[in-house]
């Protein structure tokens, strides 16, 4: 991951010193100007998909700038308006709105390499049909840098297979951005001589319009996981020596998951499960929760029911009620052993053998009051240890890999 990393800091400070350059040597005229504010100010309507990737409409900008504008004020329109929507819009860091822009960069390189290519051949300007090949040329080009950025940074840093990229993520996004270059198109064919400025702008609004709804409805499962999280810590605050722990085991089950290459659907699944699988111990006395000692056998076995209550609490639920058996399995072991109802090997749900490792990974690397905390390493060591019977030996294999991320 640092390799990539360092990768990346080069790439965006090389792309970024080179849209400098143009603007000291070259120069931009107007029409650059214009449409790198305009791509800036079209990246207000941003909005996340699955797996951290996101549509925004700064694109259309330099859709429009390969048509209009020198190849060297196209490349800085799709730099600047990347890098400034994102620090304006993406409520991201600096450093990763630099790395969107050098991306944006890159991929605008491949589509002018690619516009130009036809121009050996024949006239772009003599007439629509040339520039409409030329145009998809670029299109093309643009959209497949895109996508090996996306797979490349979602394999990297997240453990997200391509395939599960593709099947998943690109869709919408690849959707998103040939409708843009198709509007893009029509808008210099049909539009821009008469209008200008002014087709572009009312073109951009009314696509904020469009797209809006989507945005508020894709919006919605960030509210569900936020609302989750927010139950999560009021569960986990009952105890101070377990703050944050359900967020711990969700983010880290979910790196767990797409390590094994589950599918999306299982990852959300498994995320949902992760953040309520202590809701339960609402039900549990905090006596017994934050005892220090060993539990008596009364007090295990009040303990013993809280998978059962927070499965019975999520399955009423409609948006719960899938992850609700994997909660209710949480606790079972890979050789028969665990509880609620002594479930073996494969019997137990995958999301289940997938948390009980992130959970006990994070319980161990925790300080208790009863003990300091381990090592990731020996805890690593540890879960090996038990590995195939407590443990599900796959999961905790693929454990191992997140941690040499």
């Amino acid at each position: 991951m640092s390799v990539f990393h360092a990768v990346m800091d080069v790439m965006a400070a090389v792309i970024t010193l080179a849209a400098i350059v143009i603007v000291v040597v070259a120069g931009i005229g107007n029409d650059g100007i214009f449409l790198s504010l305009l791509g800036a100010a079209a990246g207000w309507l941003r909005f996340k998909l699955a797996l951290g990737t996101y549509i925004t409409l700064s694109p259309i900008a330099f859709f429009v700038a390969i048509l209009v504008v020198q190849p060297h004020e196209a490349f800085f329109v799709a730099v600047a308006s990347a890098l400034l929507s994102s620090l304006a819009f993406g409520r991201r860091g600096s450093r990763e709105a630099f790395w969107e822009a050098g991306q944006e960069g890159v991929s605008a390189l491949a589509a002018l390499a690619l516009f130009a290519v036809p121009s050996m051949n024949f006239d772009i300007q003599a007439s629509i049909l040339n520039m409409a090949v030329a145009y998809s040329f670029a299109v093309i080009a643009y959209v497949t840098a895109k996508l090996a950025f996306g797979i490349a940074s979602s394999w990297l840093l997240q453990g997200i297979s391509p395939r599960s990229y593709i099947i998943s993520a690109s869709k919408s996004t690849l959707a998103n951005l040939f409708l843009l270059s198709l509007i893009a198109f029509g808008i210099r064919v049909s539009l821009y001589g008469e209008f200008g400025y002014l087709a572009l702008v009312l073109a951009t609004i009314a696509l904020v319009e469009l797209y809006h709804p989507w945005k508020l409805l894709t919006e919605q499962d960030e509210i569900l996981f936020a609302n989750l999280a927010m139950v999560a810590q009021a569960i986990d605050i009952k105890d101070p020596y377990t703050a944050r722990h359900s967020r711990n085991v969700a983010d880290l089950a979910v790196r767990i998951a797409r390590a094994m290459r589950l599918a999306e659907e299982e990852v959300r699944k498994i995320r949902i499960g992760a953040l309520m699988h202590d809701i339960g111990k609402i039900g549990v006395s905090s006596s017994i929760i934050r005892k220090p000692s060993k539990l008596e056998p009364a007090e295990a076995s009040a303990m013993r029911e809280h998978p059962v209550i927070s499965a019975d609490i999520m399955q009423p639920i409609e948006l719960l009620e899938d992850a609700a058996e994997i909660v209710r399995h949480h606790h079972e072991h890979f050789d028969g052993s665990g509880y609620p109802t002594g479930l073996r090997g494969e019997e137990i749900p995958v999301g289940a053998r997938v948390i009980l490792v992130a959970d006990a990974f994070d319980a161990m690397t925790t300080d208790r009051p009863y003990r300091r905390s381990r090592s990731r390493e020996e805890a690593l060591r540890v879960l090996k240890d038990h590995a195939g019977k407590q443990f599900d030996a796959g999961v905790v294999t693929a454990l191992e890999r997140v941690l040499q991320i």
